[in-house]
């Protein structure tokens, strides 16, 4: 099946139908899908011109529920980004704070956990 979506020979529609016609095929049953779109994860996410070939909305249902959760995955990590970079914003805000009230480094760096580099940045900002 790879060979086939590889080959530039056939049409994007071809391919499409191809896919969607084996979807129908192998038919599984529920507990099953779970684990073919675990086994295709990784696969997928290494097949970049897989993913480019194919958009979430032409995909047969069993590439679709793997592209469902690359995608999925994509947003955890996204989060966790995010989440990481709003608690290190909080920890500057409560630097500068105790920056403000003239505490010691050492203190400010003991209760924010930033390093000696970062605390002497957002002093240097306040002189």
């Amino acid at each position: 099946m790879r060979e086939v979506v590889r080959n530039r020979a056939y049409s994007r529609t071809a391919v499409q139908a191809i896919l969607h016609f084996v979807d129908y095929l192998l038919r599984l049953p529920k507990e099953y899908e779970q684990q073919l779109a675990e086994t295709m994860h990784p696969v997928l996410g290494k097949e970049k011109e897989l993913m480019e070939l194919y958009n979430k909305e032409n995909a047969p249902p069993t590439i679709a529920n793997a592209f469902e959760m690359e995608r999925m995955e994509g947003m955890k990590e996204g989060m966790k980004e995010g989440e990481l970079k709003g608690k290190m914003e909080e920890r500057r805000n409560i630097a500068r704070k105790l920056l403000e009230q003239q505490l010691p480094i050492e203190t400010i760096i003991a209760a924010t956990e930033l390093s000696v580099e970062e605390v002497e940045a957002l002093r240097v900002q306040f002189e």
